[in-house]
């Protein structure tokens, strides 16, 4: 009888670990109208990342578009990529962009 009473019990304990160990991260473009990207802050949108997504992303791109130099931000879960330095890439005509991985909130 009590072992029926328990199972309920672990149950909610399982839920909280879960939900206490869940990487957050953001989640936000700073082409789409959302400065607070640029700067996370407590506004910044998070979201709960899937089992798969072990570490959060930043990726910064310098675009060349209608004649004006661009920097855009944009943050996410990432499922690859190495925490540590950040991965630089170089496209045709002005556009470079750095990819950044971390273990949390990036």
């Amino acid at each position: 009888m009590v072992s029926q009473q328990l199972i309920p019990l672990f149950f909610l304990i399982f839920l909280l670990i879960k939900e206490g160990i869940t990487l957050k991260c953001y989640s936000c473009s700073s082409e789409i109208a959302n400065t607070s990207c640029l700067t996370p802050g407590p506004t910044t949108p998070t979201v709960e990342c899937s089992g798969n997504q072990t570490m959060c992303r930043k990726i910064e791109q310098q675009i060349y578009y209608n004649k004006e130099d661009n920097t855009r931000i944009l943050r996410q879960c990432a499922t690859s990529g190495e925490v540590g330095e950040c991965l630089e890439r170089t496209g045709t005509f002005r556009y470079k962009s750095w990819y950044c991985q971390c273990k949390g909130s990036t």
